[in-house]
């Protein structure tokens, strides 16, 4: 309810600026404690941890996939609303875009990245052969939770801050015409 009162352009400003965390610190951070994990593993289990960053690569190119959708499709359709209501000024390809493709669609096919993240957090902690190391397994599960309760408030975000706007302001262009 606080942030319903933020302007969208700083809520969309705080997404993009998360965005770029997460592919350039965060992920990074995981990737090397997971190498670091495979290269202290047992050599008869190097099979097990190659296949825990599997996963996990696969899992980088679903969130690249997912954030590059957000920020290319969507991101500007969500500014392209916010200025075209700020100055009124409504072009018709905007209102078709508006009828044919309004945010409640985006919310429809928007994926929930942290539900992989949470399974990968689950088969280290159910699966993983032991190590020598456990401060390095430590630090991979601390960093995969919190990424993963970031996901989850930044996913919050989106879909009871971002969305309802986007949709409050869909709904005054469409009755007013403006």
């Amino acid at each position: 309810e606080q942030m319903s009162g933020f302007p969208l352009s700083l809520i969309l400003e705080y997404i993009r600026k998360s965005h770029t965390y997460y592919l350039t610190i965060k992920v990074p951070q995981i990737d090397r404690l997971l190498h670091q994990l495979l290269r202290h593993a047992d050599p008869l289990r190097k099979k097990e941890f190659s296949l825990i960053e599997k996963f996990f690569e696969e899992y980088k190119a679903e969130l690249k996939e997912h954030i590059l959708d957000e920020e290319e499709r969507v991101y500007p359709y969500v500014q392209a609303i916010d200025e075209a209501f700020a100055t009124g000024q409504i072009s018709d390809p905007l209102l078709r875009s508006i009828q044919e493709y309004p945010i409640a669609k985006f919310q429809e096919n928007h994926t929930n990245v942290e539900d992989k993240l949470f399974d990968l957090k689950n088969i280290i902690i159910k699966y993983l052969p032991p190590v020598a190391d456990y401060t390095i397994s430590n630090a991979l599960l601390i960093e995969l939770f919190r990424l993963e309760r970031d996901l989850f408030d930044h996913a919050r975000i989106e879909e009871k801050v971002l969305v309802p706007k986007v949709q409050a302001i869909e709904s005054e262009i469409l009755k007013t015409g403006r």
